[in-house]
């Protein structure tokens, strides 16, 4: 097994107060120099970059570049709280020149004052829309959000999903997690379970109800969601230090962004010498399991029948009208 996929922050500026997300309270600290991104393994197929705010880089085009020419097969995904506006928009066209397959997700927690609130600075929601408006009138097609899940905002989720649709665009959710390397947070686990299922089993419903398989393995994460917030325990295997890696923004390398085991180094790592046996160890014997997207969707990219069998019975209940999700 190859690692294939990598998440990697590129700078920790930010310039929005998340109030699940601790990122933008840390000093700035280095920045791996944008040469040693020449560095990455040439076969890699998914590449996320973020930050703190990615845009806030000042060599984003730059290091973007790099990355491209070292992975030319790589989907290349850049993660924005789109408040800058003009900013990302003269930077997306800038790489849009070399790379018309740039992918953009854009956060958006909430409808109006619930996103402003969530990312903890006013006018933030019309911020996100008018960068959204920016990038498609630049030809920006890989463009998506995310959505993160908290107490606060999880009954805006079902508006936001009908938002993207509105608007044309790919959605994510995802539950605040706590990471000591990364968010530096205590978020609670969810107690409103039955807004959540009430919430997961409509967007659930409509994602079964596509003809696009991309959109099933969805509803099977989403699903996953669910679970996770009410038994703490996840669907698949942990795809950590085995597919993926987390690369933070001074280089250091570590299985995931929550397992705090320090790898290497950008700068001098061979990615042909991971002791794959300790990075199934450390994932098994996980002191702190997480239901996150890029330690799930490696799994189903490699392994989709592992989502067969929940697939079927959730298409038949979907048939028959009935809830998924029986929280």
């Amino acid at each position: 097994m190859r690692i294939n996929e990598l998440g990697i922050v590129i700078t920790y500026k930010c310039n929005s107060q998340c109030r699940m997300c601790n990122i933008w309270k840390r000093s700035e600290g280095d920045e791996l120099e944008a040469k040693y991104f020449s560095r990455l393994p040439e076969d890699l197929k998914i590449i996320g970059l973020t930050g703190g705010e990615p845009f806030l880089r000042e060599d984003i085009v730059e290091v973007y570049r790099l990355i491209r020419k070292q992975c030319p097969a790589a989907k290349i995904t850049l993660g924005s709280n789109g408040m800058a506006t003009d900013l990302i928009t003269r930077y997306m066209l800038d790489i849009l020149k070399f790379d018309k397959n740039a992918n953009v997700i854009i956060s958006l927690d909430g409808i109006g004052k619930m996103h402003d609130r969530m990312r903890g600075v006013e006018g933030a929601f019309v911020r996100v829309m008018h960068t959204i408006e920016s990038l498609k009138k630049i030809g920006l097609r890989g463009l998506g959000l995310n959505f993160t899940i908290s107490e606060e905002n999880l009954g805006e989720m079902k508006d936001v999903y009908d938002l993207s649709r509105k608007l044309n665009l790919k959605i994510s959710f995802v539950l605040a997690h706590n990471s000591e390397i990364y968010y530096r947070t205590d978020n609670k686990p969810l107690e409103n379970l039955t807004l959540l299922g009430a919430q997961l089993n409509y967007i659930i419903g409509k994602e079964l109800g596509s003809f696009n398989i991309k959109r099933w393995l969805k509803a099977y994460y989403l699903g996953g969601i669910f679970d996770f917030a009410k038994y703490g325990r996840r669907r698949c295997k942990c795809s950590a230090g085995l597919f993926t890696l987390f690369v933070d923004a001074n280089g250091d390398i570590y299985p995931c962004l929550k397992l705090n085991k320090r790898i290497g180094n950008l700068k001098d790592f061979d990615f042909e010498k991971i002791d794959k046996l300790q990075m199934r160890r450390w994932t098994g014997q996980c002191p702190d399991p997480c239901w996150l997207g890029c330690s799930v969707y490696p799994v189903l990219r490699k392994r989709p029948y592992l989502a067969l069998g929940w697939l079927v019975k959730a298409k038949l209940k979907s048939v028959f009208g009935l809830r998924t999700l029986d929280g």
